[in-house]
Parts: structure tokens; C-alpha cells; sequence
């Protein structure tokens, strides 16, 4: 039986029967896409980035289910898994709002349409930590995408933290957290992106090589595999 599990509770424990599972399907590249006077064909400006993904789930609500138990369950935003990819799920957001009126008096089967964003995120997180040494190198399998990892870099001083093609320079007060999915720095949930200089970090698929200068006495690296 095909089922969905948002934001922790299965639709099956709730009394809702999904019908069919939605297709797996690669999320639109966004593009630009500009006509020149005197040019044959059009430009197209790829920005490196992915439209979210619709979808609609057709649904039915089991007898004897109070239906306004199912509009507190499902709220606007959060996180959902399919049955057929049990190990992951994608962030989404509901944009329709549910008939109470017409589910509850006549058929009792509803349509939920979401808007998913465009990655699938790896349920287990991975964790690796540095205390010593200046290069260091890991491999991550399996993944298709390109990941935002969390960092955390403790130390004193201007500390160059370079992962892949990327440099960045650090000044920790202690230490610094980089949020690389949000690109942001922060410091017990205050900001500390005055304390950063250069671009946030993103893991590729397979090798990763790591190089860290400076009075640095701890480096953190948390990620989740992502697909596309």
C-alpha cells in the first residue's frame, strides 16, 4: 500500500489512504531566456538553480476519521516522505486547502497539492571531525547532487578553510557555525558573518579534499546526502 509520512506521522496511523505514489521527476533547471535583435535563436542564462516541484496527491479519508484531525496534522510547511523512498525526504509546503464541508458530507476523498523543493535529503547524517593535520580527504558514495553541509570551525585568529574550489576566510570568537544550505554564520544563534570572508561551502559526489590553515583546534563537518 502506497502511504506518505509528513512531518513524523504516517498517513496510514491518520486514516488517510493514498491512492497512487507521485512520479520521481527531475526538477526544472532555471533558466533565463533572452531574444537579441539580430542573433539567431535565444540566450539562455543558466543560473545553477532548480524550480520547485509540484505535485498532487489523491487521497481518501477513512470512515469514522474526524476530518479537522487531518487539517491540524497537515499543516503549511514541512517534511515529507514517500513509501517508495523510505529513506529520504523532501521539504514542501501545502498550497491548497483542504473541503472540510464536501470531505466530510460527501465522497470523502480530497486532493492534497504540494509544492516541493527541487532535493531529496538523506535521512542519516554524517558526521566527521579534525583536530590535527592541515589536508584532509573523504569520499561520499551514492549521492547525485551537490550538498550544503553544516561547518563548525573553532580556533583563534584568521583561519583559511578551503573545501574543493573554495576559500574562505575565518575569524572565530571561539568558534563560528556556517549554515552553507542558508549561507549564513552565526555564533550561539547570533550572527557572525562579520566574521567570514568568501563563499559558503557545498560537497560534491564522491572525492572531497579539505585544507585548513591557522590556529584552528577543532573542525566540524555535518552533512546529508542529497538527490536531484
Amino acid at each position: 500500500m502506497a502511504y506518505f509520512i509528513y512531518n513524523g506521522k504516517d498517513s496510514r496511523d491518520m486514516g488517510v489512504i493514498l491512492e497512487s505514489l507521485p512520479p520521481i521527476t527531475r526538477p526544472k533547471r532555471r533558466m533565463e531566456t533572452l531574444t537579441i535583435p539580430g542573433r539567431n535563436g535565444t540566450l539562455c542564462i543558466d543560473e545553477g538553480t532548480y524550480e520547485s516541484n509540484p505535485i498532487s496527491l489523491k487521497c481518501t479519508l477513512k470512515r469514522g476519521i474526524d476530518p479537522r484531525r487531518i487539517t491540524t496534522w497537515l499543516e503549511p510547511f514541512g517534511n515529507i516522505t514517500f513509501s517508495d523512498e523510505i529513506d529520504k525526504y523532501y521539504k514542501a509546503r501545502i498550497v491548497n486547502s483542504i473541503p472540510l464541508e464536501r470531505v466530510f458530507r460527501i465522497s470523502r476523498q480530497f486532493i492534497l497539492q504540494l509544492e516541493l523543493q527541487p532535493f531529496a535529503y538523506g535521512k542519516e547524517k554524517y558526521r566527521k571531525k579534525y583536530l590535527t593535520g592541515i589536508t584532509h580527504e573523504f569520499y561520499i558514495p551514492n549521492a547525485n547532487t551537490n550538498m550544503f553541509p553544516y561547518i563548525k570551525v573553532s580556533g583563534w585568529g584568521e583561519i583559511s578553510l578551503t573545501i574543493n574550489d573554495r576559500t574562505m576566510v575565518i575569524t572565530p570568537d571561539e568558534y563560528v557555525e556556517l549554515d552553507c544550505e542558508l549561507q549564513i554564520a552565526y555564533k550561539d544563534k547570533i550572527s557572525a558573518n562579520d566574521r567570514v570572508y568568501g563563499p559558503f561551502f557545498e560537497l560534491k559526489p564522491g572525492e572531497n579534499t579539505i585544507s585548513i590553515f591557522g590556529n584552528y583546534t577543532e573542525l566540524e563537518i555535518v552533512y546529508q546526502k542529497m538527490y536531484i
